[in-house]
């Protein structure tokens, strides 16, 4: 069960990634937009394309780390709540170097036909599932959850009138 929220937020969630600090994120990119992942040190010089964003990190220690922000449009499937494994180049600038063997949080990205309602049933709902969500220009929102709770998640939505931004 997720642990109770800080006073005034309705999630526990962005407990979690308030405090993050400004990173630049490097991520090697294989064909697919897929991360490339390798030890600190072994990066090859014919490595595909990096991807390099400034985004808000927070170093969990032994080269772990959270992302405290989500960016819809960055390649590598990274959003905030996920953790991850990297090596700091110079201070404020890591490089992706792995993922944990599973994640705590699922993440959809939903496209809006009209405004998201912050008050409506679907964000309560995610806030009661201790999860978070975040819109973004062009109509998108994202939806983090607790990968333990996307089927409660599902079935809630379900019974709602199926417009997400309600």
């Amino acid at each position: 069960m997720n642990p109770p929220a800080e006073p005034g937020q309705p999630s526990p969630f962005y407990d979690l990634v308030e405090a993050g600090t400004p990173h630049t994120l490097i991520v090697r990119l294989d064909l697919r937009g897929d991360a490339v992942t390798r030890p600190p040190g072994d990066a090859k010089p014919d490595d595909p394309d990096i991807s390099a964003l400034e985004l808000r990190i927070l170093p969990l220690g032994a080269g772990r780390y959270r992302l405290c922000e989500s960016n819809p449009f960055m390649l590598a499937d990274l959003f905030w709540g996920d953790e991850f494994f990297a090596e700091e180049r110079k201070p404020g600038e890591l490089r992706l170097t792995g993922f944990p063997p599973q994640q705590r949080y699922g993440h959809t990205v939903i496209m809006l036909s009209g405004p998201f309602d912050p008050e409506g049933s679907m964000a309560a709902t995610i806030h009661r599932l201790g999860g978070g969500w975040e819109t973004f220009a062009m109509g998108l929102l994202v939806v983090t959850l607790p990968v333990e709770r996307w089927e409660e998640f599902d079935a809630a939505t379900a019974v709602q009138d199926g417009d997400p931004s309600g």
